[in-house]
């Protein structure tokens, strides 16, 4: 899924584990894709494609610093997030308890 200006849903980019993993480092300082691949147990083509992804739902930008391409958080505006976890209001649903300890029914 692609939207109007052509990127994907953030949604989509944080669906993966790695891909979160990923952000998280970049969030905590900018570093080339070497070191970011030396963090995780996949192959360093398979980091540089799960940054693309990231890349391409305008989360992560890179930059060329001579052969190393820095990858960096993007803090742009997240316009997607609020009807992404659609109905989430931040609280657990809890069944409500009778006396007793039962539940209602």
């Amino acid at each position: 899924m692609v939207t109007r200006n052509g990127a994907k849903p953030l949604s989509a980019a944080l669906a993966d584990g790695a891909r979160r993993r990923l952000r998280a480092w970049v969030a905590a300082t900018p570093m080339p894709v070497h070191r970011l691949a030396a963090f995780f147990d996949i192959s360093r083509p398979a980091v540089s494609r799960h940054l693309r992804v990231l890349r391409e739902a305008g989360r992560v930008g890179m930059r060329t610093v001579g052969r190393e391409n820095v990858c960096r958080l993007r803090t742009a505006p997240v316009r997607e997030l609020p009807a992404w976890p659609h109905g989430h209001t931040g609280q657990r649903r809890v069944a409500p308890v009778a006396p007793g300890g039962g539940t209602r029914r």
